[in-house]
C-alpha cells in the first residue's frame, strides 16, 4: 500500500486495525488500516465492489468485522451494536434516504435529536419543565439546521410529497441535527439536479471548513472529493491500496489504474 505523508496533527479519534470482513468466501475488506483525525474530513473512494459501503456499515455498527479491530479513543468498538455506536456521535447516511414517509419534513429532522434525551416518560406525558426545555432546545436546533438545509418553506410537507433530491437533503439534516462527533456519508449529492447539489456541496463546504465535526464521505465525484476532503483513502477489491493529501492520493498511478482505468507507460 503506498502512504504520503500527511500535513495533519492532532490526535486520533478512530483507529481501525487490520480490519477484515468475509461473506461466505469473499473478502469484503481484507486487512484495512486506518485512523481518522479529529475534524478533519476524510474522502472514501475506489470502484465498485472495492468495499466502501462495507466499510460504512461496520463503522455504524450494521456489520460486524471478522478479523481486526475498531478503537474510538481508549475504547474496543469492536462488535459493539448499532446503538453505542449511536451514543457516541457516530452516525451515518445512506444512498436511498431512509425516512418516515407518513410523516412530516419536521417530524424526521426531530428524529435526530433522539439521543439527546434526557427526560423520562413521565416527564413527557405531564410536560414538566425540563422536558420542556429539552424541546425547544431541540426544536430551536432542528429549524436551524432545516434553514441551512434550504428545507425551510417545506417543513410541514409529508415525505412522500418531496422529489428525491429533497428527501436526500432531509435526511442530511436529520443526520446533522444529531451532532454527529464523526459523520458518515454515502453519496450525499447522488441523484440530485445539478442546482441542487451546487446548493448542497456549498453547505457541505461550509461545515467542513467549521473544523467541528470528523466525516468520511464515500462518494465517486472526485472533484466533489477535493473539495471537501483534505485526506483520502483509496479501496480496491477490499484493500486499503493508498492513503494521505488527497490531490497526491489521486496523482498516484496506482490509484488512477484501479479507479479511472488509466495506464501510464
Amino acid at each position: 500500500m503506498k502512504t504520503l505523508e500527511m500535513p495533519l496533527k492532532g490526535d486520533v479519534t478512530l483507529n481501525l486495525e487490520n480490519l477484515s470482513v468475509s461473506f461466505g468466501g469473499l473478502m469484503a475488506l481484507n486487512d484495512v488500516t486506518m485512523s481518522l483525525k479529529p475534524n478533519v474530513w476524510n474522502g472514501l473512494i475506489g470502484p465498485n465492489g472495492a468495499g466502501k459501503t462495507t466499510l460504512l456499515n461496520v463503522l455504524s455498527g450494521f456489520l460486524v468485522p471478522t478479523g481486526g479491530s475498531i478503537h474510538l479513543g481508549d475504547e474496543n468498538m469492536t462488535g459493539q451494536s448499532t446503538q453505542n455506536w449511536v451514543e457516541r456521535g457516530i452516525l451515518r447516511g445512506f444512498q436511498m434516504p431512509r425516512l418516515l414517509e407518513g410523516e412530516t419534513v419536521f417530524v424526521n429532522i426531530m428524529l435526530g435529536r433522539h439521543r439527546f434525551l434526557s427526560s423520562g416518560l413521565g416527564a413527557q406525558i405531564l410536560r414538566l419543565p425540563q422536558y420542556m426545555a429539552d424541546e425547544k432546545r431541540d426544536r430551536d436546533a432542528c429549524m436551524e439546521i432545516a434553514e441551512r438545509l434550504l428545507l425551510g418553506d417545506v417543513l410541514e410537507e409529508p415525505i412522500s410529497n418531496l422529489t428525491f433530491g429533497t428527501r436526500r437533503l432531509v435526511e442530511i439534516a436529520r443526520l446533522l441535527a444529531a451532532e454527529p462527533k464523526i459523520a458518515l456519508f454515502d453519496e450525499p449529492a447522488a441523484g440530485m439536479d445539478p442546482d441542487l447539489r451546487h446548493e448542497l456541496v456549498s453547505i457541505l463546504a461550509e461545515i467542513q471548513s467549521a473544523g467541528k465535526i470528523t466525516a468520511v464521505l464515500v462518494e465517486h465525484d472526485v472533484d466533489l472529493v477535493r473539495r471537501l476532503c483534505p485526506v483520502s483513502h483509496v479501496l480496491d477489491a477490499g484493500r486499503l491500496i493508498a492513503h494521505g493529501a488527497t490531490d497526491e492520493v489521486l496523482g498516484l498511478q496506482q490509484v488512477q489504474q484501479a479507479y479511472f482505468g488509466v495506464d501510464h507507460d
